[in-house]
C-alpha cells in the first residue's frame, strides 16, 4: 500500500507520495513463505530524456512492471497516442498473468505541455481490465479511501505548483498518521516549464516539520477552545 497525490497547478503539476515499499512473502500452501517487512526508497521514476515522471501504486511490482513498459516505449509513441500506450502495456501485463492484478500509475509529461494520467486496473463492464485517464485536477493513487484525502477535497484550488506543495505534503504526512503499518516518507516531483525536478532532501524535511506543526496547531484550535454554551430547555417528546 502507498498514496500518491498528483495536482494540476496553473503553470505544470506535482506528484507527491510516500517511499515505503511493503514487502508480503506468497502464500504458499496456507502458509506464509516468512514474515512481512518493508524499507522505504523512492515510488518515482524521472525519464528526462523523455520529460515523463512515473509513480508506482498498490501492487508495486507490477505497477513497476508497467512502467518499465511504457519507459521503454515513450521514444517511439506520438503525444495524441500516450493513453492508448499507456493502457497497451497494462493490457500485456495483465493479459501475461494468470492473476487478478490491483496496480496503479500517476505518469507525468511535461512536453508539449504537462500533462496528468491516472493508470489503474479497473472493472469495465464486468471485465477486469487496464484503464488510463487524463486527469484535470487531482488525482489519489494507492490508499484511496485513507481519511487524509479530505485536505485535497477541501483545499484545492488551481495555484502555481509551489502553491500546492504544501497542501501535497500535509496530505500525504497526514496519511502515513492514519496508515502508519503501509505508509511513510515522503517525496516530491514538480513538472513545470522548468522541467521535472525532485525536492530536496533538505525541502522534504522542512516540509514534514511544518505540516506536523500544523497538525499540532489544527489539534489545539479546536481540543483547546473555550466558551460558555447555553442549552435548549429540556422538552419531554
Amino acid at each position: 500500500m502507498t498514496i500518491q497525490v498528483g495536482m494540476i497547478g496553473t503553470d505544470g503539476l506535482l506528484i507527491a507520495g510516500d517511499t515505503r515499499w511493503t514487502n508480503t512473502p506468497a502464500l504458499t500452501n496456507r502458509n506464509w513463505a516468512g514474515g512481512r517487512f518493508g524499507h522505504n526508497a523512492s515510488k518515482i521514476t524521472i525519464v528526462q530524456e523523455q520529460g515523463a515522471a512515473i509513480s508506482c501504486a498498490r501492487s508495486m511490482d507490477t505497477a513497476r512492471h508497467i512502467s518499465n513498459k511504457i519507459i521503454a516505449a515513450l521514444p517511439h509513441t506520438e503525444t495524441a497516442e500516450r493513453p492508448l500506450l499507456i493502457e497497451r502495456m497494462g493490457k500485456e501485463v495483465l493479459d501475461a498473468s494468470s492473476e487478478k492484478l490491483d496496480a496503479q500509475c500517476l505518469i507525468a509529461f511535461a512536453h508539449p505541455v504537462p500533462q496528468l494520467f491516472l493508470f489503474q486496473y479497473a472493472t469495465i463492464n464486468e471485465k477486469w481490465s487496464a484503464f488510463c485517464q487524463k486527469m484535470e485536477t487531482i488525482a489519489i493513487a494507492g490508499d484511496n479511501v485513507n481519511a487524509a484525502i479530505f485536505w485535497a477535497e477541501r483545499y484545492y484550488r488551481p495555484r502555481s505548483v509551489e502553491l500546492l506543495i504544501p497542501l501535497a505534503t500535509h496530505l500525504v504526512v497526514s496519511a502515513e498518521r492514519l496508515n502508519t503499518g503501509t505508509i511513510s516518507g515522503l517525496e516530491i516531483v514538480t513538472c513545470t516549464d522548468k522541467g521535472i525536478r525532485r525536492l530536496s532532501d533538505e525541502s522534504i524535511n522542512r516540509l514534514r516539520a511544518q505540516s506536523e506543526e500544523w497538525d499540532r496547531s489544527m489539534g489545539e484550535l479546536f481540543l483547546n477552545h473555550r466558551e460558555q454554551f447555553s442549552y435548549s430547555p429540556n422538552v419531554i417528546g
